[in-house]
C-alpha cells in the first residue's frame, strides 16, 4: 500500500456548470489529488465520502495573504476537514508566491514535490518528518492525530495481509507431490486467490470514491 503517492494537476479545470464559487473545482481537484487529503494522507472513503472532503487554498485567500487567488483552481488542494480546519490561514512564508516555507516553518506543495522525501511513515502508521518543513507541518495539522494513524496502519495491515494470501497461493502452487494432491493445492490455491479478491472488493479505499 502507497502513501503519499504522486500527484499531477490537469492543464486546465473547466468547474461544475451553474456553481460560481471555487467550489465548482471540487471534483476535478479530488481526482487530481487521488481523493486523498494531501497532507495526512486518508483517502475520502476513509473519512464519510466526497461530501465530507473540503477545498484548501493552499496559499490562503484571506487578507492580507492572496486575495487574488481565492477562485483560482490551482491553488486549490483536497484536504480533509481535520487539516483543513487546522491549517485555515496558516502561512509562515510571506507574500512571496514562489515559497511556501521558511527556516523550517510553512508547507510543502503537494503538486510540485515529492512528499516522502518530506515524511517516514512508520509500521505503526505514525508519520515522521525526513527534513523541514515536514516536522512543523505534523505538528501544526496534528497529522499525528489517533485516527489519521489508524487508518494510515489499516491500510499497512490490508497490505501484508494480501501479501502473505498471495503468497502462499504462489508456494500451494509450486507444490508437486502427486497428480491428486495437486490438483487440491490448486483448488486451494484458487480459493485463497478468490478471498483476497473478496477482500480487496469491500475495500472502500481501493474503489470508486464515494
Amino acid at each position: 500500500m502507497t502513501f503519499f503517492p504522486t500527484i499531477v494537476r490537469r492543464s486546465q479545470y473547466i468547474g461544475e456548470p451553474k456553481v460560481y464559487t471555487y467550489r465548482r473545482y471540487k471534483s476535478e481537484i479530488a481526482e487530481d489529488c487521488a481523493h486523498r487529503c494531501v497532507y495526512c494522507d486518508c483517502h475520502c472513503n476513509s473519512l464519510g465520502g466526497h461530501v465530507l472532503m473540503e477545498l484548501d487554498h493552499f496559499r490562503p485567500k484571506s487578507v492580507p495573504h492572496f486575495p487574488e487567488l481565492e477562485n483560482e483552481p490551482k491553488n486549490l488542494v483536497l484536504a480533509c476537514r481535520s487539516c483543513n480546519g487546522r491549517k485555515r490561514d496558516d502561512w509562515p512564508a510571506g507574500k512571496a508566491k514562489e515559497t511556501t516555507h521558511v527556516d523550517g516553518l510553512g508547507y510543502i506543495d503537494p503538486f510540485e514535490t515529492q512528499r516522502l522525501l518530506y515524511f517516514n511513515v512508520d509500521e505503526r502508521g505514525t508519520l515522521a518528518a525526513k527534513k523541514d518543513p515536514a516536522a512543523y507541518m505534523i505538528e501544526q495539522l496534528s497529522l499525528n492525530r489517533p485516527f489519521a494513524v489508524a487508518i494510515r496502519a489499516r491500510r499497512l495491515l490490508r497490505g501484508k495481509l494480501h501479501a502473505a494470501i498471495d503468497r502462499l497461493a504462489d508456494e500451494l502452487r509450486a507444490m508437486d507431490d502427486s497428480a491428486h494432491q495437486a490438483g487440491q493445492l490448486r483448488q486451494i490455491a484458487d480459493l485463497l486467490q478468490e478471498a483476497n479478491q473478496a477482500l480487496r472488493d469491500l475495500e472502500m479505499e481501493d474503489g470508486p470514491a464515494l
